[in-house]
């Protein structure tokens, strides 16, 4: 998998960052007083499931361990990053379980669950190279 692959949207263009740091947003120029968001930088697979895995609610401590190994391999990792197939198929999992829908919860009102819209994660899952 490359971390650093850009996510583009369905329009075929690079897609800016979903989520930015404060740090980010304060470096960035000032246009009519606020942040020019378009010279933000572009959303990446690495910064998708880095995302999914901070959002994520863990179960057990193994997760939690998973979780860890995971983000540390993104975070430090320098183009291709590799996992079993245990660790891969719960990134799989995390990442449809972050995948943005709509569910009824027990009192029958609709709301909403996951972090990103469809094709955002299925071009995380094809890095992973799980087909859709």
């Amino acid at each position: 998998m490359n971390p650093n692959k850009k996510i583009k949207n369905l329009r075929g263009e690079f897609y800016p960052k979903s989520f930015p740091t404060q740090k980010e947003v304060d470096s960035l120029p000032k246009k009519d007083k606020n942040p020019d968001t378009s010279k933000l930088g572009r959303e990446t697979v690495g910064n998708v499931i880095l995302n999914c895995l901070a959002n994520y609610i863990v179960r057990d401590r193994k997760e939690g361990f998973y979780i860890n190994l995971i983000a540390q391999s993104i975070i430090e990792g320098k183009g291709k990053v590799e996992f079993k197939d245990k660790i891969n198929k719960f990134l799989v999992e995390v990442l449809e379980e972050m995948t943005l829908r709509r569910e009824k919860n027990k009192e029958g009102k609709e709301e909403k669950k996951g972090l990103y819209a469809a094709w955002v994660i299925a071009q995380c899952l094809e890095e992973l190279g799980v087909k859709c």
